[in-house]
């Protein structure tokens, strides 16, 4: 897909249709949505470049993922082994991307007594590659009140099972005192439990013909 015509802005605010850019890719796909066993796994790879506000030329975008690989799987017990302590359905999730474009901080300038940060070019470092397996277990459904009209659901999430380190957060610092640049990366590396309880009132309530 041609980008042209888009919007930016230069040094002096001064707006134009001078942006442009380009994006190109490809995906493969493959579904199942029948029987006890159904999911779908997605593949892509593709290259995002524009040019934008107070940029000379193309340069890759921040959501430029050059490859992503997405598998959704759910598995439902047969009702004739099902017991009410176990769950009904169990539910994987498995993401992988290559890492995001960012425009890295090289260094420290001093000006008129004030640090600024010196950058590097745009967009040329890439943030470190994502994934993460979720599982969650979901119990059957059940009818409750007068009339059963009403539904409950409880599950449980279990999120970054292996307890991937995926990048969070970067902050860059500089010292006062020295004028030295200091970078702290923070990471998710742990795996998160959530336990969901879902009502639904008027569930069944089929409305009259």
């Amino acid at each position: 897909k041609k980008y042209t015509h888009l919007v930016i802005f230069d040094t002096a605010f001064n707006y134009s249709n001078n942006g442009y850019g380009d994006a190109k890719g490809i995906e493969f796909f493959l579904m199942k949505e029948t029987g006890r066993t159904n999911g779908w796994v997605s593949y892509s790879i593709a290259r995002s470049d524009k040019k934008r506000s107070l940029q000379d030329k193309v340069y890759p975008y921040y959501f430029d993922q050059r490859q992503s690989l997405n598998i959704v799987l759910s598995v439902t017990r047969k009702e004739s082994k099902r017991k009410w302590f176990l769950p009904h359905s169990y539910s994987f999730d498995f993401r992988y991307a290559t890492g995001e474009p960012y425009t890295p901080i090289t260094g420290v300038d001093s000006l008129a007594g004030k640090y600024e940060f010196i950058t590097g070019d745009v967009n040329s470092a890439r943030n470190p590659d994502y994934n993460t397996l979720n599982i969650k277990c979901q119990w059957h459904d059940r009818a409750f009140g007068k009339r059963k009209r009403h539904m409950v659901q409880f599950y449980l999430n279990f999120w970054n099972i292996y307890g991937h380190s995926n990048l969070a957060e970067r902050i860059y610092q500089i010292d006062p005192a020295t004028g030295s640049l200091s970078v702290t990366n923070s990471y998710r590396k742990f795996f998160d439990l959530n336990i969901g309880l879902k009502f639904n009132f008027n569930y069944y309530n089929r409305p009259k013909p």
